[in-house]
């Protein structure tokens, strides 16, 4: 009998290493979301994916992110920045994004700028609104996700020009 409680007492022994289900079942998720939100990122072509990079350091912090924002961030940033005749299309990406209900969705946080819900129709916003909008990211797990992607190099760089002006 007493061997019998021994094997029981090392079975029920809450101070061994062996993690546990609720701890695995959560990093297995993690890692799973994580997985799929970098296929989808690189099946993106490389000017979506970097101003997918850009918004997710201008809401590293939760905050909604502005074109003007990201405009500033594309501009300065060394790693980045484009020729002239190579530059990114800002407003038609974030057109496009919104139109396909893809990664981003605005967030209407100015009065002065109306929004008028057209379910899910989406007609492109022209250069003067797009100005004014805020967007924010459909899924935070797509925006820690992506960020993680950036070297801690250009991490510290994008947030070093968010500050400046």
């Amino acid at each position: 009998a007493k061997g019998v409680v021994q094997k029981r007492a090392v079975l029920l022994d809450t101070t061994s290493s062996i993690p546990s289900l609720t701890k695995l079942l959560a990093e297995m998720r993690t890692v799973r979301v994580e997985e799929i939100v970098y296929y989808r990122f690189d099946q993106l072509n490389a000017d979506w994916q970097i101003v997918l990079k850009l918004a997710a350091v201008a809401s590293s912090n939760g905050a909604p992110f502005s074109i003007p924002m990201l405009d500033h961030l594309i501009k300065r940033d060394k790693y980045f920045r484009k020729a002239e005749d190579e530059a990114v299309d800002l407003y038609s990406i974030i057109n496009a994004m919104l139109a396909a209900n893809e990664f981003i969705y605005m967030k209407n946080m100015s009065p002065w700028v109306p929004i008028v819900d057209r379910g899910n129709d989406h007609e492109d916003f022209d250069l003067e609104v797009m100005q004014k909008l805020f967007m924010s990211w459909n899924f935070a797990m797509e925006q820690r996700a992506i960020y993680d992607l950036l070297l801690d190099e250009q991490k510290q760089s994008l947030h070093a020009l968010m500050v400046r002006p």
